[in-house]
């Protein structure tokens, strides 16, 4: 949470001649700051410089896009040397995370929301990203395959390095990838890559709730859809979101005709285990590597070859 110095440092670069009128934080790293002027901003503080570039890079090439519901950037410092920390700013709007009001969506509500949001990502995902890779990176992949064994053989290296996975645990998974992992598609369409119910802005219109803007695009990259409906479908995974779930694949299902951007458990298979292998790389704690672990496992362990027929003698 930003002090009030901070803030006032902020808004004094913002809006030279505005004054604070109430501050409240909405959840997650997202701040509204109301102005005595009844205008207001939205903060969203970053982890770090290239959540920044990545963010500030995907919005301006949605630009054109003005009917999508997106945030209006006013101001954002990848340094964050003004006021110690990394930041974007937005012009305010009015709504509320879907995160605090995730009781209230459930049956018809949510399918309606989600529905709205695989409209939405579609439109996204048609614009074409500079290649594949994270927006800010300075060096992206032209070629989707080599992309995504890179992917995997980088969280494969990581596991081995850190005893998570055995050296015929990773070989397998690599020897999987390598015989399986054909995606369609010629060009890197443009993902959110971190579509949450804390970084959505949702408000209530009538009997359901309205899409305000997809907030967090901190993760913005350029690859295949599958990644995105990987990473969505986890975030909404709690019973809660049910009904969105199935709106989403329904609604994106039918804006287009190509099988492997659909929402398809074939197609996200090979996403999923790389959002597996990359969550558990990056686990810090005994119950987050322990659960991954888990569903790694019944992943490998139709990846490893069956053990030799009793008598077999092994060729050196």
């Amino acid at each position: 949470m930003l002090s009030a110095a901070q803030l006032t440092r902020l808004v004094g670069h913002v809006v030279p001649d505005g004054r604070i009128g109430g501050v409240d934080v909405l959840g997650g790293s997202l701040t509204r700051v109301r102005l005595t002027d009844g205008s207001g901003l939205l903060v969203q503080l970053a982890s770090q410089p290239a959540a920044v570039a990545r963010a500030s890079a995907a919005l301006t090439l949605l630009r054109g896009e003005i009917d999508l519901p997106l945030p209006t950037l006013r101001d954002h410092d990848a340094d964050g040397t003004r006021i110690g920390v990394p930041y974007l700013v937005f012009d305010d709007l009015a709504g509320e995370l879907l995160a605090r009001v995730a009781p209230q969506i459930a049956g018809e509500p949510g399918y309606a929301l989600g529905r709205r949001l695989g409209t939405v990502l579609h439109r996204v995902h048609r614009l074409a990203s500079p290649g594949y890779g994270p927006l800010d990176a300075a060096l992206v992949d032209s070629d989707a395959r080599r992309y995504g064994l890179a992917r995997a053989d980088a969280a494969l290296a990581a596991l081995r390095a850190a005893r998570v996975l055995t050296e015929r645990e990773s070989a397998a998974v690599a020897r999987w990838f390598a015989a399986s992992y054909q995606p369609g598609g010629r060009q890197a369409a443009l993902l959110c890559g971190a579509v949450a119910p804390d970084a959505l802005l949702v408000r209530r219109r009538d009997a359901g709730w309205s899409l305000v803007a997809l907030l967090d695009w901190s993760a913005a990259q350029g690859w295949s859809p599958a990644w995105e409906h990987t990473r969505l479908l986890e975030a909404f995974g709690d019973s809660a979101y049910f009904d969105l779930r199935v709106g989403y694949g329904s609604a994106y299902d039918e804006a287009t005709r190509r099988s492997y951007e659909q929402v398809r458990e074939h197609a996200l298979q090979p996403y999923r285990i790389i959002a597996t292998l990359e969550a558990l790389a990056d686990a810090r704690d005994a119950a987050t590597t322990m659960r991954l672990r888990a569903r790694l496992a019944t992943v490998v362990q139709d990846m490893l070859p069956p053990p030799p027929a009793p008598g077999t003698t092994l060729s050196a």
